[in-house]
């Protein structure tokens, strides 16, 4: 959480949909990684970063994997995008944007 700005606003998968500060956005974490005993391990696809100046911004396809013990697995792709901004030399992300594709 550490990267996380103290006001962030993130727009999440689940109800309510927008939650703002770090404090929201460290439950709504919990929530999900504790719904499942099982593994979770996330990475971004097709990463794209750009920056100009204090800013930055990047975008990809999200995937989730949930490892079994029995060694199965279950994966879901979303898509993200996520804003930091730099201060005092410091990158925080202060927006992130998740969605569910259609169908």
């Amino acid at each position: 959480m550490a990267p996380i700005a103290a006001d962030v606003v993130s727009y999440e998968h689940v109800a309510p949909l927008q939650y703002i500060g770090i404090d929201a956005v460290r439950e709504v974490c919990r929530q999900g990684l504790q719904a499942s005993d099982d593994t979770v391990t996330g990475d971004v696809l097709d990463l794209r970063v750009v920056v100009d100046g204090d800013l930055a911004v990047g975008w990809g396809l999200n995937r989730i994997r949930v490892s079994r013990p029995d060694g199965s697995a279950a994966e879901y792709h979303s898509r993200g995008t996520r804003v930091f901004r730099r201060t005092g030399g410091e990158w925080k992300l202060v927006h992130q944007h998740l969605s569910l594709p259609q169908g």
